[in-house]
């Protein structure tokens, strides 16, 4: 998870609350659902808060998909995703 890398037009805010919350679920169930992740650019689309806690929990690899997304296609997948 080294390599990923946070976007930084992300909508969506990960306040510590939340960030606990999404530990719990790792420790409790594991990632059950791949990051989407931008091929070209390394930048996390969808999954930011799991990498955000993954991290905390010193884990060093998530599953991930691949995507390879122009600008237009990742900032509108990120919009609809944080709906």
């Amino acid at each position: 998870i080294d390599d990923l890398r946070g976007d930084p037009r992300n909508a969506r805010a990960h306040p510590d609350r939340n960030i606990g919350a999404i530990i719990s679920s790792l420790q409790r169930f594991g990632q059950r659902k791949p990051i989407v992740v931008n091929r070209k650019t390394n930048i996390i689309l969808a999954g930011n808060g799991l990498v955000s806690a993954a991290r905390v929990l010193g884990w060093d690899q998530v599953a991930v998909v691949w995507v390879d997304d122009d600008d237009n296609t990742a900032a509108a997948f990120g919009i609809a995703d944080n709906r």
